[in-house]
């Protein structure tokens, strides 16, 4: 099995071919969906790896194969409050919205895995991580490394101020429990600009829109302004 670069199609295809399927689909080994660091290192995360993308590749997250540009997000609370917008502030432009397309990783530790895949494929992508600057050491060691893997893909780097809640002022939902909080804060976060059935709320929206970030982010994925 073989995977086309779209954008090559036609009279003069070109067939690109960084992975390799066994025959039960699953991926075989390639040193580029390994993680970085040492080669100890990448011997350790190898088989984590592998078994990670046999996971996130499912057909959803396939579409970055087709995609104009890719965007990749840490979760499912950015992927939907991200379309959604779109789909409000550029949903009489069908077009421009199709081309893209966001994949949650699963949090920032899954991206370098994305990165690679979309480096070998050229796919145009954009990485849209947390700075969590007030967390651990570690954390701010991973972002270096997303960085420098996206630089050296020719990717575009983004982060976003201390997390995706605090630079666009979305709101927790109201549980003491942590873990609930985590749990249900995709439906709170899009509850916030839009009703249960869809619904914009206006005045949510457009205090959003005054957001400089928000607007920064958004020229960056679409190279539009708002209307």
């Amino acid at each position: 099995m073989y995977f086309f670069d779209k954008r090559n199609l036609g009279e003069n295809t070109q067939v690109i071919q960084p992975l390799e399927f066994n025959k039960d689909g699953t991926i075989k080994e390639k040193d580029f969906v390994y993680s970085w660091g040492s080669p100890e290192h990448r011997e350790k995360f190898k088989n984590i790896n592998l078994v990670n993308m046999n996971y996130y590749l499912n057909p959803n997250r396939n579409e970055m194969f087709f995609a104009d540009k890719v965007v990749l997000v840490e979760g499912q609370t950015e992927k939907m409050l991200f379309q959604s917008w779109a789909n409000y502030f550029f949903g009489d432009d069908i077009a421009l919205i199709s081309q893209i397309t966001y994949i949650d990783c699963l949090g920032k530790f899954n991206m370098q895995q994305y990165i690679k895949i979309l480096g070998e494929f050229e796919i145009p992508f954009i990485v849209i991580v947390d700075s969590d600057r007030d967390k651990s050491a570690k954390t701010q060691d991973v972002n270096r490394h997303i960085k420098r893997d996206v630089l050296s893909a020719k990717g575009e780097y983004i982060e976003v101020d201390p997390d995706f809640e605090g630079a666009f002022d979305i709101r927790a939902g109201e549980f003491d429990n942590e873990l609930m909080k985590k749990k249900h804060k995709p439906f709170y976060a899009f509850n916030q600009f839009f009703g249960s059935g869809g619904e914009p709320k206006v005045a949510e929206l457009e205090k959003l829109k005054s957001n400089n970030k928000f607007k920064t982010i958004f020229h960056s994925i679409y190279n539009k302004s708002f209307r």
